[in-house]
């Protein structure tokens, strides 16, 4: 019994270490991004993603109530951005959730926002931008 006992507690002791791993968190920073869109038009913003991650947009507010906007995220190409995700939606400050989510590596990137054809004037909007730092 004394054997059985050694040999359990030595195993105990050579387990205890293996199978965990730590992960660093990864730290996220948050940025807005705030100007004007004229009916038809469209803005964008570059955006460093210094480490692979989540990037999260959400447009927290347009003047014109009833504003349907586009919100993108993508890549830059010369002097456009070029959406590899977009969603057409309201501003939503109280959101929870973003309304667009997506895993970047490491890289530049693009956020914009465009007239979906429901603007009636100038608007100002405001994107709040969560992104892996």
């Amino acid at each position: 019994m004394k054997v059985v006992h050694t040999l359990l507690l030595a195993t105990l002791a050579a387990t205890a270490g293996c199978g965990s791993t730590t992960t660093a968190p990864i730290t996220t920073t948050v940025e807005t991004f705030a100007s004007r869109v004229q009916e038809k038009g469209s803005a964008w913003r570059s955006v460093t993603v210094a480490t692979a991650g989540d990037v999260t947009v959400q447009l927290v507010s347009v003047t014109q109530a009833d504003a349907v906007m586009r919100i993108g995220f993508g890549t830059i190409s010369g002097t456009q951005c070029v959406p590899a995700a977009s969603i057409d939606t309201a501003a939503n400050a109280s959101s929870i959730a973003p309304q667009l989510t997506r895993t970047a590596a490491v890289g530049t990137y693009c956020v914009s926002i465009a007239d979906i054809g429901n603007l009636t004037q100038l608007v100002d909007f405001s994107i709040r931008i969560e992104r892996p730092f």
